[in-house]
C-alpha cells in the first residue's frame, strides 16, 4: 500500500473522531516539512487523503516512490544529441566526435573543414573529408609515412638513370627534365633527342669538307691535301718528295697537287706524264740541200759535194 494513501487515510479519521459534528477535512502531508517536500525526495503533491511523490527533470521515481535518483538520458535514449552524449547529474549534455563543432542547438554536429580554417598541418596540400582530413602532394611529390610531409619523386631512378627521357636526365624538386648529349638535340616533345647536322648548321670549324656522323661530325680534306693534327686544317701533300706522282722524269709539287715535266730534248706527251725525245731537225735546218741528222739535243747536216759547214753554209773552193 502507498505509505502517501495510508498516512492521509489515518489522518482522515483522526479528523473524523474529534466530533462528531465536525466535518472531514483532507490533512496535507506535503506541508508537514519545509520546504513544501513532505516525505518525498524531490516533489510532493498533495491529494485528497493522500499524496504522492514525483521527481524533477533529469531524475526518476525509485521504487520506494519516495526517493528520486538521477535518470541517464544517455542510456535511456531520452536524448536527441547527433554524435555523443555526456550524462551531468539531473541532465545531460551533447558533444561531437573528433572533426564536427556542436551547432547552436546543443545537439547536432557540423564537420569542421580544417583545410579552410588552417587547423591542419599539411606540407603541400589539404583534402577535408567528413570528420577529419588527409593530407597530400603535388605532382611530383609522394606522402611520407607520417602522412604530413613530402618528399621529392626522383623521376631518373628509372631506366638506367634515364627516366623517362631518352639520354640525359635532371631531376628537379618535384619534376625533371630531359636533355641530350654533345651532338644531339632535344625535341619539341622534351624527351627524344635526334643527331644535329653540324655540316648543315655551321657548327663545324673545318677548313675544307665536313661529314656529319651520329652525333657528331668529322672534317676531310680534298685530293692532295691532308687533315692537320687539329682534325680541322689542311695541309698540301707534297706527291714529288713523297713519291706519290706517277711522272716519268720530273715531278713538279704545286697546291693540291702536281705536275709532270719532262728533261731537255724531250717532250710531254698527251697524258701530261710520260715523255718523248724531240725532233732536232726542222724545215731548213741545213742550207743547200744539205741533209738534217736528228742527234741527242741537236742535230747535224750532211752536205752535198762542193759545200761544207755545220749548216751547208759554206761552198768549197775548187
Amino acid at each position: 500500500m502507498n505509505p502517501g494513501a495510508l498516512f492521509g487515510a489515518i489522518a482522515l479519521v483522526l479528523v473524523a473522531t474529534k466530533g462528531s459534528k465536525a466535518a472531514v477535512r483532507d490533512f496535507d502531508e506535503c506541508q508537514t516539512l519545509t520546504g513544501g517536500q513532505g516525505p518525498c525526495d524531490q516533489i510532493c503533491i498533495n491529494e485528497y487523503g493522500s499524496y504522492r511523490c514525483s521527481c524533477q527533470a533529469g531524475y526518476q521515481l525509485d521504487a520506494d516512490s519516495v526517493s528520486c535518483t538521477d535518470l541517464n538520458e544517455c542510456d535511456s535514449a531520452h536524448h536527441h544529441c547527433d554524435q555523443t552524449c555526456l550524462n551531468t547529474i539531473g541532465s545531460f549534455s551533447c558533444g561531437c566526435d573528433s572533426g564536427f563543432l556542436l551547432n547552436a542547438d546543443g545537439k547536432t554536429c557540423s564537420d569542421i573543414n580544417e583545410c579552410d580554417e588552417a587547423q591542419h598541418n599539411c606540407e603541400q596540400t589539404c583534402l577535408n573529408i567528413v570528420g577529419g582530413f588527409t593530407c597530400g602532394c603535388t605532382s611530383g611529390f609522394r606522402l611520407n609515412d607520417d602522412g604530413k610531409t613530402c618528399s621529392d619523386i626522383d623521376e631518373c631512378l628509372t631506366n638506367g638513370g634515364k627516366g623517362p627521357c631518352d639520354q640525359i636526365c635532371i631531376n628537379e624538386p618535384g619534376s625533371y627534365h630531359c636533355s641530350c648529349q654533345a651532338g644531339y638535340q632535344l625535341d619539341t616533345d622534351n624527351v627524344s633527342c635526334t643527331d644535329i647536322n653540324e655540316c648543315d648548321s655551321s657548327q663545324h670549324d673545318c677548313e675544307q669538307t665536313c661529314l656529319n656522323i651520329v652525333g657528331g661530325f668529322t672534317c676531310l680534306c680534298g685530293i692532295g691535301f691532308r687533315l692537320n693534327d687539329d682534325g680541322k686544317t689542311c695541309s698540301d701533300v707534297d706527291e714529288c718528295a713523297q713519291g706519290l706522282h706517277d711522272c716519268e722524269q720530273i715531278c713538279m709539287n704545286i697546291y693540291g697537287g702536281f705536275s709532270c715535266g719532262c728533261e731537255d730534248g724531250f717532250s710531254l706527251d698527251d697524258d701530261g706524264k710520260s715523255c718523248s725525245a724531240e725532233d732536232n731537225c726542222f724545215p731548213g735546218a741545213c742550207d743547200n740541200g744539205g741533209t738534217c741528222i736528228d742527234g741527242d739535243d741537236t742535230f747535224s747536216c750532211l752536205c752535198p759535194d762542193g759545200y761544207k759547214g755545220e749548216r751547208c753554209q759554206t761552198r768549197e773552193l775548187l
